[in-house]
């Protein structure tokens, strides 16, 4: 886990886990939280706008994204329940006889039933789009014309994008647009090439990740340009989204490409925003006392 979430800071990770496992009991029964909505607080104690995620889908599918396996799930159950045994001190002798039970233990079935059954379905819905050769092909072949003059198709692809959203040029102004056109299309295509052991890009997409956040580049950019890039592939290549079933295709495996390559890039810089709204909120909350 340390190599797929690599410079994810422990709070952030944390952060998932515990949202997950909160999400995943109140869908257990909704009325519960409708009734005790006063007492019954969303845990962790955040606003949404710092949550890495707001529904248990969304959730999953970015474990799914940043590389989680079941075998990993199966070795957060195991920890799942020797947490819950002992460390909490709350626990009554009839709480500790029903942990006992092990494979039939509430515990032991709410984890497999209602965290991991999800879990590995998003698992497996991220292996039939990233295990697949065939759909590694169809991206490369879709990707070769803008390849073919990486520089001039980059500097097109800038062009829209500050056209599009001018909202984005402050964080661009100051940097050399040759190198970052180049360097956008080598990492799309190293995410390409290795679509089908995506683990492999994780380095150099951390190291993006951490340029991106030197130079602060909001996260909130990165959905300018995945919107841009979708542009530039529809008027660059006549069957990207054309209506037919091929075409619509190619748009899923475009939009499940970059969803994973901007989750991995922006973590860094998710985390940094976080802590500087906190900061913020911090020096407003000591100027008011």
């Amino acid at each position: 886990l340390l190599h797929i979430f690599g410079d994810i800071p422990a709070e952030l990770a944390l952060d998932m886990f515990v949202s997950i496992i909160d999400m995943a009991v109140r869908k257990l029964d909704p009325r519960t939280e409708v009734i005790a909505r006063e007492s019954y607080r969303v845990v962790p104690l955040r606003p949404d706008e710092d949550a890495p995620f707001l529904t248990l889908e969304e959730g999953f599918g970015q474990f799914a994204q940043l590389g989680m396996r079941p075998r990993h799930w199966k070795e957060a159950r195991v920890i799942f329940l020797t947490s819950i045994k002992n460390a909490n001190p709350y626990l009554e002798e009839n709480d500790i006889e029903l942990l006992d039970l092990g494979l039939d233990s509430c515990t032991y079935r709410f984890w497999t039933h209602h965290v991991m059954k999800p879990a590995l379905f998003a698992v497996k819905a991220m292996d039939d789009i990233f295990d697949s050769e065939e759909n590694r092909k169809a991206l490369k072949e879709s990707f070769a014309p803008l390849m073919a003059d990486k520089k001039r198709s980059g500097i097109l692809f800038y062009q829209n994008l500050f056209k599009i959203r001018p909202d984005v040029i402050p964080y661009f102004g100051r940097t050399d647009m040759d190198f970052l056109a180049g360097h956008l299309f080598e990492a799309v295509e190293l995410c390409i090439d290795v679509i089908n052991d995506f683990e492999k890009a994780l380095p150099v997409l951390r190291r993006l990740g951490k340029l991106h956040d030197n130079k602060k580049i909001p996260v909130f950019t990165y959905d300018a340009i995945g919107q841009n890039l979708d542009l530039t592939l529809r008027d660059m290549l006549p069957q990207y989204g054309d209506g037919t079933t091929e075409g619509e295709h190619l748009v899923r495996l475009w939009s499940a490409l970059m969803n994973r390559t901007v989750l991995v890039l922006t973590r860094i810089s998710f985390v940094s925003e976080r802590l500087l709204r906190k900061a913020f909120e911090w020096v407003d909350q000591v100027a008011h006392q």
